[in-house]
C-alpha cells in the first residue's frame, strides 16, 4: 500500500500542478469579452483549462523520460521521478500519453481540439528536436501561450483580439529568453550539459531578445489598449498599461540579476511583483467604464 501512495505521489509530482496557473490565459477572452463568468462559458472555460492541465502534464511525462540523463546534472531537476529513478520511464510515458489523450478528448468537446492538438505537437516536436534549434526553440516554448487564449476563445465562442495574442506571445517570449539567459549566466561551462540547447547562445544574445520583446510586449499592449478606448471608451484598460509595464521592469531586473532561471520561484518570492499582478489583473479583468 506504502508503495503504491509513493507511486502516486512521483506521478503527481512529474504532472507538475504548480504550472497549471499558466493555463488561466484560456479565460483571457472572456475577462476581455465580459463573458467569463456567464455560466455556460464558464463551464466551457473551465472544461478548455482542464484540458490544457492535462496535455501539458501528459508532454512533461514525455519531456522527463527524453531529459532523465541531462536532469541528473541539475541541481534541482535531479530529484524530478524519473530522473531520480524511483519512477519507470515506461510507466512515465503510459501515464503522459493517457493524459495527453484525455487532455485531447476534453479539448474536443469544447471546439478547442484542433489548438490543443497544435500545441501537444509543437510541445513534443520540441522535446524531440526543435529544442535544439537555435531562435525556433524560444518560438517554441513561447507559442504554447498564444495558444491557450485561442482554445479559451474557440471554447467560449468568441473573437480574439489580435493585440491580445501578441502581447501574450511577446510577454511569454520575454520570460523564455530570461530564462535562458539566467541560466546561462548560473551555469557557466556546464550551461551546455544542463541544456544543449544554451551551446548556441550567448548571454548578450539572449540580454537583447529579452529587451526586443519586452518592448514589442509593452508597445502591442498599448496600441491594442488605445484601440479599445477609441471605440468602447475602456478607461482601466490602459491604465492597466501602468502595472504591467512595471511587472515588466521589475522582472527584467531579475533576469539581469540571474534570477529568472525559475520563473515560478521568482513570481512566489516577490512580494511586489504579486501586488503588481493583483493591481494588473483587477484593472484588466473589471469592465471598464463607458
Amino acid at each position: 500500500m506504502a508503495g503504491r501512495y509513493r507511486t502516486i505521489s512521483q506521478l503527481i509530482q512529474t504532472a507538475r500542478p504548480r504550472q497549471w496557473a499558466k493555463n488561466v490565459l484560456v479565460m483571457f477572452p472572456g475577462l476581455i469579452g465580459g463573458t467569463v463568468f456567464e455560466p455556460q462559458a464558464a463551464l466551457a472555460f473551465g472544461i478548455a483549462f482542464a484540458a490544457f492541465c492535462l496535455a501539458a502534464s501528459g508532454v512533461y511525462f514525455v519531456n522527463d523520460v527524453r531529459d532523465a540523463e541531462q536532469d541528473r546534472q541539475h541541481d534541482t531537476k535531479r530529484s524530478r521521478p524519473v530522473a531520480a529513478r524511483t519512477l519507470s520511464p515506461s510507466l512515465a510515458l503510459v501515464v503522459g500519453g493517457c493524459l495527453v489523450i484525455s487532455g485531447l478528448g476534453l479539448g474536443f468537446a469544447v471546439r478547442a481540439g484542433p489548438v490543443i492538438a497544435l500545441y501537444i505537437a509543437i510541445s513534443l516536436a520540441y522535446c524531440i528536436v526543435l529544442r535544439d534549434v537555435r531562435g525556433v526553440d524560444l518560438v517554441a516554448v513561447a507559442s504554447g501561450f498564444p495558444l491557450r487564449v485561442i482554445a479559451g476563445a474557440q471554447a467560449g465562442g468568441i473573437s480574439t483580439p489580435s493585440w491580445l495574442l501578441v502581447v501574450v506571445f511577446t510577454g511569454a517570449l520575454f520570460v523564455v529568453a530570461g530564462k535562458r539567459y539566467s541560466e546561462a549566466v548560473v551555469f557557466g561551462e556546464l550551461r551546455a550539459r544542463i541544456r544543449p540547447s544554451l551551446a548556441h547562445y550567448r548571454a548578450p544574445q539572449l540580454r537583447r531578445i529579452v529587451l526586443a520583446a519586452a518592448v514589442a510586449s509593452v508597445a502591442s499592449y498599448a496600441l491594442g489598449a488605445a484601440a479599445s478606448y477609441d471605440r468602447d471608451g475602456r478607461v482601466l484598460l490602459i491604465l492597466s498599461l501602468i502595472p504591467y509595464t512595471l511587472v515588466l521592469v521589475r522582472y527584467a531586473v531579475a533576469v539581469r540579476q540571474a534570477r529568472g532561471s525559475s520563473p515560478e520561484h521568482l513570481l512566489r518570492g516577490d512580494r511586489v511583483l504579486q501586488l503588481l499582478g493583483v493591481i494588473w489583473f483587477c484593472l484588466f479583468a473589471i469592465r471598464t467604464l463607458p
